[in-house]
């Protein structure tokens, strides 16, 4: 049961882990009980849903309210913001909410406009820092990186997970603003998601819980200024560094806001313990735990960041967050593909320094080792009559998990030896519109929800085989066949510069896919990491 705690004419609840420990502490040491209880004919019941950073100074200014003649029973739950936005969005929720970002806050907005909740002003803040080991404080030195730097160099980087952790979202949107969908950065800012997706932790807890279990193999990581402060005032002998990059950052905004429709009664209390964390009192508990002001001044003097103002970036466009999202979502969804390679006589020809074969295996390669092990993959060979008279495509390994047991060590393994084989197997034309239907039809068949569906096609030409089916009617199929609940992701890669571009985008489009082309070495990392962020749209 919740633990209670009577004041002078209220009540003060206070949830979860903190009661037991709250339990434990003898009444006289947190509440005076000499003023008189009088004055209250019934106490209202009040809740305050907070994040867990805040909650003590929340906690703390519901007892002051209480003392000083607020007739309420406080309830002061800590926790997941993403937690009480979701019991929000499905109809339930406290009185008032003190959430660490108003992100959640506009997500909620966007997905239920007719439910907005009011929001008045923030009562603190906290900017996001890049937390540093003191391993890898000393490989950043003294001078300001770039977001682009420590992303996309040497030193190791998580991220907590955008979809549960307000951190995570805002170092996302900060890489997305930084980064952006320029030409010339798409590649890196694609490239970084990918990778930081692979790793990303649960929340920002678990990644100061990594840190503190392995100090000397720890990552660096983005976390809240308040954040570190509170890990390094509890552990002085382990503490982080941390550094603010060049371009700027965003902050933790813990915006005050009550639930649409409040009683006036209600709203009353509410407030009450808002006057007190916004009074001196409650300015200087703030302060204690590490947060600065809402404007940003104070400083709870982590090691590498500036005392004084920081400088920050301008809020990504609700637009362009959800384009951010879409993208994480894609690349860090395990992939179901189906790799489909053109094996015919032409992929001996040079493109560069290297045969088109050659940079078809470096792409598969590169495929491999950046999928997570989960992720399930087959390999299909094609150029003309390549498993027998009318038979274009041929079989070699299964869609099965990466990381499942063969013979000789994984499934990965596998793959990776037979497309190394592949490439002095070369012959034929190519057996294009058969094959490509073909291996859509295997996908479609054996979809398996909880993945991206998809295959994966490398050509470098047009279709040779002319007793196969046409560009007409490989179209029309795609049309007929398509299934919105069963959804297989086209991706066409052409190799070299006699591709017909024109075609493998007609046919793409068509079946709700993409199309690219690598017309030399340098292109391929290009096109790879375009086509695994093709996966959102």
């Amino acid at each position: 049961m919740p633990a209670t705690r009577p004041g002078s004419r209220g009540t003060v609840v206070v949830a979860g882990a903190a009661a037991a420990a709250l339990a434990a502490v003898p009444v006289t040491m947190l509440w005076p009980e000499d003023a008189p209880l009088s004055g209250c004919d019934e106490r209202t019941p009040v809740t305050i849903s907070v994040a867990e950073q805040i909650a003590g100074v929340v906690r703390d200014a519901a007892a002051r309210a209480s003392e000083a003649g607020a007739c309420a029973d406080y309830s002061v739950q800590a926790a997941a913001p993403a937690a009480v936005a979701a019991a929000i969005a499905g109809g339930e929720g406290p009185d008032a909410w003190v959430s660490d970002s108003s992100l959640w806050l506009e997500q909620l907005r966007a997905a239920k406009p007719e439910q907005a909740w009011n929001v008045g002003e923030t009562v603190a803040s906290s900017p996001i820092v890049v937390a540093l080991p003191q391993h890898l404080a000393a490989t950043v030195g003294s001078a300001k990186p770039q977001w682009r730097t420590l992303l996309s160099g040497p030193i190791p980087v998580r991220m907590a997970d955008p979809d549960a952790d307000a951190t995570g979202r805002l170092a996302l949107f900060t890489v997305h603003s930084v980064l952006g969908e320029r030409k010339a950065t798409r590649t890196i800012s694609g490239g970084t998601m990918i990778r930081l997706s692979r790793t990303a932790a649960g929340s920002e807890s678990e990644l100061f819980g990594t840190y503190a279990q392995k100090p000397a193999a720890s990552p660096a990581f983005p976390a809240s200024e308040q954040a570190v402060a509170k890990f390094n005032h509890e552990n002085p002998d382990t503490s982080l560094a941390a550094v603010i990059p060049s371009e700027g950052t965003a902050a933790l905004d813990y915006p005050w806001a009550t639930a649409p429709g409040l009683i006036p009664k209600k709203k009353e209390l509410v407030n009450r313990v808002l006057e007190q964390v916004r009074s001196e009192r409650g300015a200087a508990d703030l302060a204690a735990a590490g947060f600065r002001a809402p404007g940003g001044s104070g400083s709870p003097r982590v090691a590498g960041i500036p005392s004084g103002p920081v400088r920050m970036l301008e809020p990504l466009p609700p637009a362009e967050q959800v384009s951010a999202l879409g993208l994480w979502t894609a690349v860090r969804t395990n992939m179901r593909m189906l790799a489909v390679m053109d094996v015919s006589g032409s992929m001996r020809a040079k493109a560069g320094t290297r045969s088109r074969i050659e940079l078809a295996h470096a792409a598969a390669v590169t495929a491999l080792n950046s999928f997570p092990q989960s992720s399930q993959v087959g390999l299909w060979e094609f150029s003309t009559d390549r498993d027998g008279p009318g038979k274009d495509y041929r079989e070699l390994q299964p869609i099965r998990p990466l990381s499942a047991k063969a013979a000789g060590g994984t499934h990965k393994d596998t793959l990776g030896k037979e497309f190394a084989r592949m490439v002095g197997t070369v012959g034929g034309d190519t057996g294009l519109h058969d094959s490509l239907l073909a291996a859509y039809r295997s996908v479609k068949s054996t979809y398996q929800p909880g993945y991206v569906n998809s295959v994966v096609l490398m050509t470098d030409g047009v279709n040779e085989d002319r007793s196969g089916i046409s560009q007409q009617q490989l179209l029309a199929a795609f049309k007929e066949e398509q299934d919105p609940k069963r959804p297989v992701r086209v991706i066409l890669v052409g190799i070299g510069d006699q591709t017909d571009a024109k075609a493998l985008a007609t046919i793409a489009k068509t079946a709700g896919g993409a199309s690219y082309v690598a017309k030399d070495p340098q292109d391929i990392t290009t096109v790879f990491i375009e086509a695994l962020m093709a996966r959102s749209r």
